[in-house]
């Protein structure tokens, strides 16, 4: 400990205080870069819960758009409403099929500049197997930080716009089911 005086009060500066907070930021350094990981694992949970819906959308659709073609097939003496109903519950079931195969197409690239994030694909691609090493091997922890940061900003840009298309294709495929239900109720009133 050294006393350094001024006109004053003496100051007093401890050598072992100033190492105490390098190490302390340094710790809240890694706190954040592990706090950072914490919520990009989260962005690529919701991604991959997105695609579960995804597939499971296009499994129902699929589904219900096979029945409509069947019960057209099988079912004689089909009145115009049944006809109708069965035309708008076919197509709302194409429309959401469709919606989901759309949200199906990989999107690597958000679009916001992540370019030169050694943490995304579009970055990565650009480098051989020692290039991307060395790049790697330079990072600042305060970079590392930053580059996931923006890794989670375009997983996120990327998740919302999936669960925006399948909203769309969930509410398609509840408007096709209670379409398909309608019709089903009448054709079966009107045979009875």
């Amino acid at each position: 400990m050294r006393r350094l005086k001024g006109k004053k009060k003496p100051l007093v500066v401890n050598v072992e205080t100033k190492e105490k907070q390098q190490d302390s930021t340094s710790q809240t350094k890694e706190q954040l870069l592990a706090f950072t990981y914490d919520i990009l694992d989260k962005q690529f949970r919701t991604y991959i819960w997105n695609e579960s819906k995804s597939n499971a959308l296009v499994t129902i659709d699929a589904a219900m758009i096979a029945g409509i073609l069947l019960f057209f097939q099988i079912f004689d003496n089909i009145s115009v409403i049944v006809l109708v109903l069965m035309g708008v519950s076919f197509l709302l079931f194409i429309l959401s099929f469709i919606i989901c195969l759309i949200h199906a197409i990989p999107r690597i690239d958000a679009k916001i500049g992540n370019n030169d994030n050694p943490r995304t694909i579009v970055c990565i691609k650009k480098f051989t197997r020692t290039e991307y090493h060395d790049q790697i091997k330079e990072l600042t922890l305060n970079q590392m930080i930053e580059y996931t940061c923006y890794q989670i900003s375009g997983m996120t840009q990327n998740n919302l716009k999936g669960q925006r298309l399948i909203r769309k294709g969930i509410y398609l495929t509840i408007s096709g089911v209670v379409c398909l239900t309608t019709l089903l109720t009448v054709y079966v009133l009107q045979n009875l």
